[in-house]
């Protein structure tokens, strides 16, 4: 589908940038994301800031930002969480902020900071969330919750059993 747009002074219809609108609108809403959920940093003598809010996250309160986001297959994305961070316990969760294992996004918008440990960092592990929620409506949107799982396998996944724990976690909690 192509719009167009009418150009009043010459009377002609000139193809409206429906991508450019698109990403615009997309780099407004994690702005404004961004501007409402600056939460307090503790710096201390690492490279890069570390959130208390670190400390305090718990799986039933990610559970509640997946739902506040509407993020999909919710029950495939906390064990995701389980297996990328040992339950809450990794380095790159608990340094990066990141819940899975992403690495910095380059081809579509991104919450990440940079990179550290090789991996993409985040001021929160909320932020970490965000930045998943539009990895997954760039690159996974529409699919079934098997698709999906086997989408994370083949393009996600650097782990060749990594659906197996996927479907072993969701089987134990769902």
């Amino acid at each position: 589908m192509e719009l167009y747009k009418l150009n009043k002074n010459s009377l002609e219809f000139k193809k409206f940038p429906i991508m450019s609108w698109i990403i615009l609108y997309t780099c407004v809403i994690i702005a404004i994301v961004k501007l409402l959920h600056s939460p307090t940093v503790i710096y201390s003598n690492e490279k890069f800031p570390v959130n208390s809010e670190t400390i305090n996250c718990d799986l039933s309160t990610i559970e509640e930002t997946l739902a506040k986001l509407n993020v999909r297959h919710k029950d495939v994305v906390l064990a995701q969480i389980i297996v990328e961070t040992g339950n809450l316990t990794s380095p790159i969760f608990k340094e990066n902020n990141n819940l899975f294992g992403m690495k910095e996004a380059k081809s579509r918008p991104t919450t990440a900071l940079g990179t550290q440990r090789n991996h993409a960092y985040y001021i929160s592990w909320k932020e970490s969330i965000v930045d998943y929620a539009l990895w997954q409506s760039s690159f996974a949107r529409g699919l079934s919750k098997d698709e999906y799982i086997s989408y994370l396998g083949q393009v996600y996944a650097e782990d060749s059993s990594y659906t197996k724990k996927i479907y072993k976690l969701i089987g134990k909690n769902g």
